[in-house]
């Protein structure tokens, strides 16, 4: 008996750290899709305009700045919030603003954490190891890391606001679950 009380309250806790959690975490990736979404709809067009060079030149400072505690916290706190989001969601699986939650969860940590941690941060690291003076090739190097690069960085876009979007149908739905 008393361990079924305690199992209980344990079960009211971990529930209670869903729904508080669910705040920072939907600000958290909110953020990153704002940050993803930028690039895809702006910053990137306008280095476009500008020669290989200085594109090449201006993506390494900028690759270089973003490595920062502001990035870190939104980045990193989004992807530890949806981790533990995830295992708080896998002990509710019959109510639905626990499966919303966990199909948000993965769409961030897959679709974005992953994507950057796969596909964005290693272009980044070849690209940071160009020496402009020396390279005859930067023509081809810009090109192929701006295609690359920039379809990465809108499947993490679209992963971001994906989570977003699942996560606002979570907390909609937690408010009306019993």
């Amino acid at each position: 008996m008393e361990t079924d009380q305690r199992g209980g309250a344990l079960m009211i806790i971990l529930q209670k750290a869903r729904i508080i959690l669910i705040f920072p975490t939907l600000l958290l990736m909110g953020l990153m899709a704002g940050f993803f979404y930028a690039y895809s709809s702006s910053v990137m067009f306008g280095l476009d305009r500008l020669n290989d060079a200085a594109f090449i030149k201006a993506m390494q400072h900028i690759n270089s700045a973003v490595r920062n505690g502001l990035f870190g916290v939104g980045f990193f706190g989004a992807a530890a919030l949806s981790f533990v989001m995830t295992l708080l969601s896998l002990l509710e699986l019959r109510k639905p603003s626990a499966i919303l939650t966990l199909l948000a969860c993965l769409f961030y940590g897959i679709g974005t954490f992953g994507v950057t941690v796969i596909k964005n941060v290693p272009l980044n690291t070849e690209l940071g190891s160009v020496i402009i003076e020396t390279t005859d090739t930067i023509e081809a190097i810009r090109r192929t890391y701006y295609a690359d690069w920039t379809y990465y960085n809108d499947l993490r876009t679209q992963a971001s606001v994906m989570a977003v979007i699942l996560l606002m149908a979570a907390l909609y739905r937690l408010g009306r679950e019993k």
